[in-house]
C-alpha cells in the first residue's frame, strides 16, 4: 500500500509494510485485534493494507505487539521510486 503525500509541493509516498510482515509471521487481522488491542475494523484495514492514515497511538501499539520499530512498518518512497506521477 502506498500513501501519497502532496502537501506544500512535496511528492512521494509512504509504503506500509505491515501486510507483508504479517504474512511472513503467519499472523492475521484477528491476531492484530487482540494482540495490539485494536478495533476490529482498524485491524482488518491495516492487515489488508487498506488504511489511508494511521495514528501514532496505533503505530505504538503495532510496534509493541510485533516488537519492531516504525521503520519496519513504514518506508518513505521518493516520487521517482514510487511510480507516482
Amino acid at each position: 500500500m502506498l500513501l501519497t503525500e502532496e502537501r506544500a509541493g512535496m511528492k512521494g509516498a509512504i509504503r506500509f509494510k505491515l501486510p507483508k510482515l504479517l504474512r511472513e509471521r503467519g499472523l492475521t487481522a484477528s491476531d492484530l485485534m487482540y494482540g495490539a488491542r485494536l478495533a476490529p475494523g482498524t485491524a482488518y484495514r491495516l492487515a489488508k493494507g487498506n488504511a489511508e492514515a494511521i495514528s501514532f497511538d496505533v503505530l505504538v501499539a503495532l510496534c509493541n505487539f510485533l516488537s519492531v520499530g516504525v521503520d519496519d512498518l513504514l518506508e518513505y518512497v521518493p516520487n521517482n521510486d514510487s511510480g507516482l506521477k
